[in-house]
């Protein structure tokens, strides 16, 4: 109980985070990605020098020395001084390594004084990689290209690299890559038992790229099938996600119906829902944003959630919800904090003049939170909110 408590508070404060955000894209990289870690790229960008070496005396073979130090030789630079080749270095590393195992070294400095980093041990598969990495775009969506097929790699050092690298780049980068997706392969991955979880909403985002419209019914059934309040191994706001992008506004029908207008949903489902179709205005546009703007209209029904999709609507630039709002508010007894400071927010960058008479309600009714929602969000440019006001006067 506690954690989920800490979760929605979390949530909330990026929803709070957003209110005051600018009108464009929400993120450069793929929306439903967690990097997992730097990319061997960006390893070796950060380092003076970097090699592929062999490990010629281990740790376990040197004097018991506070450090488990090994030894290991160099046989190819990728990164530095090519005279670097056949020279001996001693490397600090906890990892463990055996007498001929290959490593990925990157360092720092020159001559006789490079501190360097070793990766674990890695295969023949790996160091083939390494080599090739040289030889990639240095962006767009011919670099994404490359790490396609990387990501299935038997080598999770490799697939692990070629994610990170879908994780870290341009929603639009992959988008570009539509014709290059296989589809057939990407459900294949998507129902594999032995997919991580971070892939498969790689997969997911893949497939509402590159899917047919019949595909949809495949993950409404992924939807449906999976374990309800569990761990979720689905990636169910890709998922969502890609449910929007195949299926259109029929798809989104399905979820205001069961996540978003049904008070009994789960609170992560109908937050996952929330931030799908969030990615969806902001970033692939496959659907109206009036048509959203409906869909979030409908979670201000639900005092627990109101809060998340308040400041959506004042992004988009919704101010038909003034009335509503007010109305919230006024319940007292009912509406907690968190949701009355994203509704004094809202009316405070309202340009109607409808909005200005309802924050003024507010104040007079509880005036603390009023103070409280201006102390945390002190950064509105006051004087521009009251002439789009008077343009509004204007317009009428």
């Amino acid at each position: 109980m506690k954690c989920r408590k800490l979760l929605k508070t979390r949530l909330r404060w990026i929803a709070f985070a957003t209110l005051f955000a600018p009108l464009v894209s929400m993120s450069s990289a793929c929306p439903f990605c967690s990097v997992l870690s730097n990319t061997l790229t960006e390893n070796l960008a950060e380092s003076e020098v970097a090699g592929i070496a062999i490990c010629v005396v281990p740790a376990s073979l040197q004097s018991t020395d506070a450090l488990p130090i090994h030894r290991f030789r160099i046989l190819q630079v990728i990164k530095g001084d090519q005279r670097l080749v056949g020279r001996m270095f001693e490397v600090v590393s906890f990892k463990p390594f055996e007498r001929h195992d290959i490593s990925f070294l990157v360092g720092v400095g020159e001559g006789n004084r490079i501190d360097w980093a070793a990766s674990g041990a890695v295969s023949s598969l790996a160091q083939e990689y390494l080599r090739s990495l040289a030889s990639v775009p240095a962006d767009g969506p011919e670099r994404l290209e490359f790490f396609f097929k990387p990501l299935s790699s038997p080598d999770r050092m490799v697939a692990d690299d070629a994610y990170n690298e879908f994780a870290r780049a341009p929603l639009k980068d992959l988008i570009e890559l539509k014709s290059k997706l296989d589809r057939r392969q990407i459900i294949d991955r998507i129902n594999s038992v032995d997919t991580p979880r971070d892939y498969r909403r790689l997969y997911w985002t893949m497939l509402g790229i590159c899917g047919h419209a019949s595909d949809a019914k495949i993950v409404e059934e992924a939807i449906s099938k999976r374990s309800i309040g569990g761990q979720d191994l689905l990636g169910i706001d890709a998922a969502f996600s890609c449910y929007l992008s195949l299926g259109g506004e029929l798809a989104l029908e399905q979820i205001e119906k069961k996540y978003l207008g049904n008070p009994a949903a789960h609170y992560a489902d109908s937050y996952a829902a929330i931030l799908a179709i969030r990615v969806h205005s902001e970033e692939i546009k496959r659907i109206p944003r009036e048509r959203l703007r409906v869909a979030f209209r409908m979670v201000l029904e639900r005092n627990e959630m109101a809060d998340l999709v308040i400041p959506d609507l004042a992004r988009w630039e919704d101010w038909s919800v003034v009335d509503r709002l007010e109305e919230l508010f006024q319940r007292t007894d009912k509406t907690p904090q968190y949701v009355k400071i994203p509704i004094i927010n809202y009316f405070r960058v309202c340009p109607t003049p409808e909005s200005a008479l309802a924050l003024e309600r507010c104040k007079q009714l509880d005036p603390s939170s009023v103070r409280r929602a201006e102390a945390i969000f002190p950064l509105i440019n006051r004087r521009a909110i009251e002439d789009a006001r008077e343009g509004a006067v204007d317009k009428k």
